[in-house]
Order: structure tokens, then C-alpha cells, then sequence
């Protein structure tokens, strides 16, 4: 697939997955600011299902697109890669704290992607600075993101992953749900800690 295609197609999915958002966010403040009949309000429970199977599809299909070109890289290859490619609006700091070396087996276009949600959502919570941290805990690879901003509340941790939930006026909330669902293909998870004032930590670690 030829770059202008692709960069037509991730442009695409993004603009869509906005609108199926936008969309189920007018049809639940319809079922909780409206005095509806049982009978509408299980109809437009239906329609958001509906939209909600939409935008899994369109995020596999998303997510697809993405997993051609696989390679194995070092750390300090996909440093070099994303500092070359990305422009970030924070000060992003690069860490490895593993004396061996470690190969992760990725598309770097995507990854790239990713990089790029977790650096503005870190901008856009006021953030300054953004520690990407490659290091070992229990045995395990770990990848920590941790910036300094100004932290989510309980709900909003509890709730970041999930399909559609966002806390901004122009999102979509599929970005992190996304980036969990490819780790899990890879065989990784992800974990976030957070409290207002004290900033948001991710932890991507491999799965035994």
C-alpha cells in the first residue's frame, strides 16, 4: 500500500471514529436529559450498540492496516525512529535501565502513532515533561510512560480504556482502548496510576 493511501486511510478512520463518538455522546445525553418512553429509550440503547459494534470494526480495521511490515528492532532503534518522526509539544525523555538488549517485534509507523496519543494526551494535561522508561520489573519487560501533568480523577483511571469514553470536547476515546487492544495482540498489558495534581503513569509490561 503506497503511502498516500495509507495516510488517506488512517485520516479516514480517525475523522469516523470521531463521529460514532459524537454520535453515541448526543444519543446518551438524550436518554438522561429527556423524559422518554421505555420503549425509545431501549431503541436508542440499540442504535448505540449498533454504533459501538461500528467502531470495533472500523478499529480492527484500523489496527490491520498497521500490522503488515513487522520487524524486530532494538530499544535504541525505535528511540532514534520516533525522535526522527515525531515533533513533540512537551520534553519527551527516553530511559533504559536494562543492561541487555531488547528486541521488540513491531510496525514502527504504528507504533509511532501511539507515541503520538500518549505524548498530546500529555501535553493536554499540562505537562511539561514525559519519561519513556524501558526497564525490568518481576522479570518482566516493562515500558513505563510517566509525565508529570495533572493526573486524572479515580473515575477517569478506571474508565481511560474503555470504547468511546473521553474527557475532551473534541475526542473520539478510541486512542487508548486501540493501543490496549494491539498490546494484548502482542502479548502485553497495560495498567495506568493517577491522582489529580500528581501526575499519570502508564505501565505497558509483557505477558508471561
Amino acid at each position: 500500500m503506497n503511502k498516500d493511501l495509507k495516510d488517506y486511510l488512517k485520516t479516514f478512520f480517525h475523522n469516523e471514529l470521531n463521529e460514532v463518538s459524537k454520535i453515541q455522546n448526543e444519543l446518551r445525553l438524550l436518554i438522561i436529559k429527556q423524559s422518554l418512553p421505555t420503549e425509545t429509550k431501549n431503541t436508542i440503547e440499540k442504535i448505540i450498540g449498533y454504533s459501538t459494534r461500528l467502531g470495533k470494526s472500523m478499529r480492527k480495521a484500523y489496527e490491520r492496516l498497521y500490522n503488515n511490515n513487522k520487524q524486530e528492532y532494538s530499544f535504541n532503534t525505535i528511540i532514534s525512529y520516533l525522535q526522527d518522526n515525531i515533533k513533540p509539544p512537551i520534553n519527551v525523555e527516553y530511559k533504559k535501565l536494562i543492561n541487555r538488549d531488547v528486541v521488540f517485534n513491531i510496525n514502527l509507523e504504528s507504533l509511532t502513532e501511539q507515541a503520538k496519543i500518549f505524548i498530546n494526551n500529555s501535553a493536554e494535561a499540562n505537562a511539561d515533561k514525559l519519561e519513556i522508561i524501558l526497564q525490568e520489573v518481576d522479570g518482566r519487560t516493562s515500558v513505563w510512560l510517566k509525565d508529570n501533568g495533572d493526573g486524572m480523577t479515580e473515575e477517569e483511571a478506571a474508565n481511560c480504556f474503555k470504547n468511546g469514553f473521553t474527557t475532551k470536547k473534541e475526542g473520539h476515546g478510541w486512542g487508548l482502548s486501540l493501543i490496549k487492544d494491539c498490546l494484548k495482540n502482542k502479548g502485553y498489558s497495560i495498567s495506568v496510576e493517577s491522582a489529580k495534581g500528581q501526575g499519570t503513569t502508564f505501565k505497558i509490561t509483557q505477558i508471561l
